[in-house]
């Protein structure tokens, strides 16, 4: 379920969830996918010690994505300001993720987080598919609604001025997130996830060493799956990656959609 999970995000959105939703994962942050996707980050002694100062761009507000494999029920929406969703039976997954609030956070300079990688792989210290984290979504209101099974649903509510606000017709669960309607809970077992206010819902782009340099720096019969796998090989001596640039070493284009 969590690979899925990722998978549609990765595919909706072209950004990466952290998982559980709303886990803290900042700009600077170091860490691997495991078998099933998820971003797993290192710990504490495994971080970056060198600062990563973030810089602050643009708001994110309204960043949604669902699944569609729900159905509505409004009926009681002018009455009592709540909607009930609830998976449609012929579907086995259904997947909201809505941020309210958010604005995107950037390394303000990845020079120095990519010289310190840079001498601990020269050192042998530097784990295969390890990346730094260099952008993400700080979370401020949003949440992850998880329904894995059938009739699982979720109950939503909504302030009735906010609601006479919309327009006539038929209301889209997008548009009534928009209007100030709330995650209330989930029911038969549906799994919600409220972002802690500063979560990480989803993040982008990440620094890594380029995949085109595994072979010569990890040997020959890399372990499948083995992220954090340090070899002692290497193609290269220390003195040789410690000369290396930037661009030649580590692929600073690279983005999670791209995985």
């Amino acid at each position: 379920m969590c690979e899925e999970y990722v998978a549609w995000v990765r595919d909706t959105l072209t950004k990466w969830p952290t998982w559980l939703p709303g886990d803290l994962v900042v700009p600077g942050d170091v860490g691997y996918f495991d078998d099933q996707r998820r971003f797993r980050k290192l710990p504490h002694g495994e971080q970056l010690t060198v600062a990563t100062p973030v810089i602050t761009g643009l708001k994110a507000d309204g960043l949604f994505s669902d699944t569609g494999n729900m159905e509505q029920n409004t009926a009681n929406l002018e009455i009592f300001g709540s909607l009930q969703l609830k998976l449609v039976k012929r579907r086995e997954r259904a997947f909201v993720l809505y941020v309210r609030r958010g604005q995107y956070e950037e390394l303000e300079n990845s020079s120095p987080a990519l010289a310190e990688a840079r001498e601990r792989l020269a050192a042998g210290r530097w784990g295969l598919r390890w990346m730094i984290v260099g952008q993400r979504i700080k979370v401020t209101d949003g949440f992850a609604l998880v329904l894995t099974k059938r009739n699982q649903g979720a109950s939503f509510s909504i302030d009735l001025g906010a609601l006479a606000a919309l327009a006539a017709g038929v209301p889209t669960l997008q548009g009534l997130l928009n209007a100030g309607m709330q995650l209330a809970g989930a029911t038969e077992g549906g799994q919600k996830h409220v972002c802690p206010k500063g979560g990480t819902l989803v993040f982008d782009q990440a620094y890594r060493v380029d995949s085109g340099l595994w072979k010569d720096l990890y040997g020959g019969k890399i372990p499948n799956g083995k992220a954090t796998y340090r070899s002692k090989y290497s193609r290269f001596s220390p003195a040789e990656i410690l000369a290396m640039g930037e661009g030649d070493l580590f692929d600073t284009a690279f983005t999670v959609r791209q995985m």
